[in-house]
């Protein structure tokens, strides 16, 4: 969500206008909208449509076409507040009000709207995540500074957030409602209790601990070079396409494992190796399609 608030701002920066960024946003976000809904809720082949990423940041470009119509200040008071102050409406109880809910629930609060015989699933409410993407895009002037100014600046802002997630997590202050507690097992699950903060929506903590590291990490693996590095390229250069194939197999996979190996779910035991296996077993089977996508997207950007 944050590095597409940079890219739209990396696109406006190749001699486009504010209008033509604005046309690509809405555009692109009702394209993503449409995708949510249809192509991926299938893919789950749930009894309902459930909206995740894809919707999200479909949402947050289409409000972000309208936030850079603002002063850049201004983008920042409203992203930070998104950010930085959604908690306060944790305690709003909309039982007195159905009629707000759905909408609610789109913006703050995952739930299910029910529309006749017909779910919606609402997993990424949109008031935070819409406020990721702007500091993506208020940040990326950054992107195209020198690379030892870059460096520099990458470190200081995301150490700056990693150790004010580490100050608010430690005193269980504002920030997060699952609050840590030392654990009977020992410091290695106190430590999981500390890191275990609120993804749906996400809280501020969560934010701040995943965009800190993030910033510390960019400017480091920049001049990486060799095979792993084209691994992480060729999936990058293909986000969408990634997304919208990796449900199926997965899919395919559980089919394969319940039918014909372990009897899923019945005797199912949650396994962490297992789940390792799975990923694993996902990125072999998706890199060389990415890898044979990439060159056909390639070929079409060069004129072919």
């Amino acid at each position: 969500m944050f590095l597409a608030g940079v890219s739209a701002f990396l696109y406006s920066n190749k001699g486009r206008s504010q209008s033509e960024l604005s046309f690509f946003l809405v555009t692109r976000g009702i394209g993503l909208i449409l995708l949510e809904l249809t192509v991926v809720s299938l893919s789950w082949q749930a009894p309902f449509a459930v909206v995740q990423i894809i919707w999200a940041l479909g949402w947050s470009m289409i409000m972000l076409a309208l936030l850079i119509k603002l002063p850049h200040w201004l983008i920042a008071i409203v992203a930070l507040g998104m950010i930085i102050g959604h908690h306060f409406l944790d305690g709003i109880e909309l039982s007195l009000t159905e009629n707000w809910r759905p909408l609610w629930m789109v913006l703050h609060v995952p739930g299910k709207i029910n529309l006749g015989d017909h779910q919606i699933r609402i997993i990424y409410p949109l008031i935070p995540w819409i406020g990721v993407m702007a500091v993506g895009y208020l940040l990326g002037p950054l992107f195209l500074v020198d690379h030892k100014a870059r460096q520099h600046l990458f470190l200081t802002i995301g150490s700056g957030l990693v150790i004010i997630f580490l100050l608010l997590r430690y005193f269980n202050g504002y920030g997060d409602a699952s609050l840590w507690t030392t654990q009977e097992r020992g410091a290695v699950y106190t430590g999981l209790s500390f890191i275990n903060t609120t993804k749906y929506p996400p809280s501020l903590l969560f934010l701040l601990m995943t965009l800190g590291p993030t910033l510390i990490v960019l400017p480091l693996v920049e001049n990486l070079s060799g095979y792993i590095s084209q691994v992480f390229i060729r999936l990058g250069r293909v986000p969408l396409f990634f997304y919208l194939i990796h449900i199926p197999i997965i899919r395919l996979l559980a089919i394969i494992w319940s039918h014909y190996l372990g009897n899923w779910p019945n005797k199912y035991q949650p396994n962490l190796w297992l789940v390792y296996g799975v990923w694993i077993s996902v990125i072999l089977i998706l890199y060389p399609l990415c890898y044979w996508f990439s060159e056909i997207k390639r070929h079409h950007q060069n004129g072919g």
